[in-house]
């Protein structure tokens, strides 16, 4: 039998945040590693460690910044800061071609850019995107993609080697698309909508604006809930529109597409909810979401629909996927209090396949099931919150573990530090 996970985390689990606890020490099983990491720069809106060594991370920042640290070098400050790296806020990083120095950013503007740590202080490349609100940046090694998403729902690639529009896999539309991720082996595609999930199984880039020219899930829905006024009817909405995915790649070997229920599915009025945070498990085999009121003013109405037992502002959300038609399994649904309301908060996998870290008001909450890994689903304990860390000062914004250090997490904070995370054995 598998290790439990619990047995190696000294750990109690908060439901709510406790103010009057907050300290920068240990709580609930993580503690911040030594001082923050702050260069000045406003809201961290993105981290990410370099995919092999470990010592390397990358700030993205509210105020048109990048900086980048190298954890052999102490006192805590960027070995390097651009602070006019884009001309609006950067979202997003992705390293390039499993990547050992090349990396590609995003902003609000549309515009990407693609950089050398090397030489940091100019732009490899500067790619114009029809995207929008650029939010993914997904990588596909093997066939040299750059795979860039925004908020005007298109899927947009380029080549990597020559920095160019791919000449191969034309650009792709479809309404309401807010975050897209990649299958670890570029063969499945997890699209989020406002407030369902979509899954493109023998995903093909090359084929994907042919083989679904007029995809617009999100009409449908629309479409499905005008035929069904009742409350009584939205599962029969949600089956029509689940029968319309499946029926839009009818006949097609490639591109297979299928819906994944959410947690808002229950009522998916898309005019209230958003699903904004999409991650996927290394494996390929889970994939985790965050969801938020968009009419914040009115947060029992998210609570109405998740019928939790007070208001709440965001639910994490963590499915079992599965192609072909039945899309996924809900497997675990976490809510949390309302923190930093207009914020978009950004989830991770550990890639030792134990641990998904969620933000969680200031500080950040770890999740687990009782098995070393999350592959077998059948008769595996279920998912709980297994530690959480508070002391952070602000809102957490966005998490990234660490490749090589197992359980290392670096936490950016809407009051602009980075925070780094150990366990305690």
């Amino acid at each position: 039998a598998a290790a439990s996970v619990f047995a190696h985390l000294r750990c109690r689990s908060y439901e709510q945040p406790q103010p009057q606890a907050v300290q920068a020490s240990l709580l609930g099983g993580l503690t911040l590693a030594g001082p923050a990491l702050d260069a000045g720069l406003g809201s961290v809106f993105n981290v990410l460690h370099h995919p092999s060594d470990g010592r390397t991370l990358l700030a993205m920042y509210e105020r048109r910044a990048l900086a980048r640290w190298d954890f052999r070098v102490g006192g805590g400050r960027p070995v390097f800061v651009n602070r006019n790296a884009h001309e609006d806020c950067v979202n997003v990083a992705a390293f390039l071609g499993g990547g050992d120095c090349v990396f590609a950013t995003g902003c609000d503007s549309g515009q990407c850019r693609v950089w050398d740590l090397r030489r940091p202080a100019r732009p490899l490349a500067v790619l114009s995107t029809e995207a929008g609100c650029i939010k993914n940046l997904e990588c596909a090694p093997a066939s040299q993609l750059l795979m860039v998403s925004g908020f005007r729902s298109q899927l947009i690639f380029y080549d990597t080697g020559t920095l160019r529009l791919s000449d191969s896999c034309p650009a792709w539309s479809t309404s309401q698309l807010m975050r897209a991720r990649l299958h670890p082996d570029s063969n499945r595609l997890v699209l989020a909508y406002r407030s369902f999930l979509v899954l493109i199984d023998r995903f093909d880039p090359e084929t994907l604006a042919s083989d679904l020219p007029d995809f617009q899930p999100d009409a449908w829905l629309t479409d499905a809930l005008d035929e069904e006024a009742s409350d009584v009817d939205i599962q029969t909405a949600l089956l029509a529109l689940q029968r319309r995915v499946s029926d839009s790649s009818e006949g097609l070997s490639r591109n297979l597409a299928s819906l994944v229920h959410s947690g808002f599915n229950d009522r998916p009025d898309t005019e209230e909810v958003s699903l904004s945070s999409l991650c996927l498990h290394p494996s390929g085999c889970l994939v985790a979401s965050r969801g938020f009121a968009i009419d914040l003013s009115q947060p029992w109405r998210l609570s109405q629909l998740l019928a939790g037992p007070a208001p709440v502002s965001c639910s994490t959300y963590l499915h079992w996927l599965q192609p072909g038609a039945a899309g996924s399994t809900l497997i675990g649904q976490f809510e949390e209090p309302i923190a930093a309301r207009q914020i978009i908060k950004e989830i991770s996998f550990s890639l030792c396949r134990r641990f998904l870290a969620s933000p969680f008001a200031r500080g950040v909450r770890l999740f687990a099931n009782g098995r070393l890994d999350w592959l077998e689903r059948t008769g595996s304990e279920p998912v709980r919150p297994v530690a959480t860390v508070l002391g952070t000062g602000s809102s957490v914004v966005t998490t990234d573990f660490s490749p090589v250090h197992e359980l290392q997490l670096a936490v950016g904070t809407t009051g602009g530090a980075v925070h780094l995370v150990e366990p305690r054995f």
